[in-house]
């Protein structure tokens, strides 16, 4: 047997013939579950990524709002000191 193809004997067998889908499909299994395996792998990953870009987003709106809340202090300061000086 060549792998892929069935050889001529195969051809002839039908013994052989089975025998050699069974290898075969025994290769495509093991790639199937390797295949399954990187993707179980990547799917954690991106799950990793989108939990980071919650977390991320979370802190600067945080951060905004905090800046928004310092200049919105700043401003009625303002206000007061120009309301008490006039």
């Amino acid at each position: 047997m060549n792998g892929n193809r069935p050889s001529e004997f195969e051809k002839t067998s039908l013994e052989a013939h089975v025998e050699g889908n069974k290898i075969r499909f025994s290769h495509i299994d093991e790639s199937f579950k390797a295949l399954t395996a990187r993707l179980d792998h990547l799917d954690e990953k991106v799950e990793e990524l989108h939990e980071d870009f919650k977390n991320s987003n979370t802190q600067l709106i945080k951060a905004i709002i905090a800046a928004a809340g310092t200049v919105t202090a700043g401003l009625i300061s303002t206000i007061v000191v120009m309301i008490v000086k006039m």
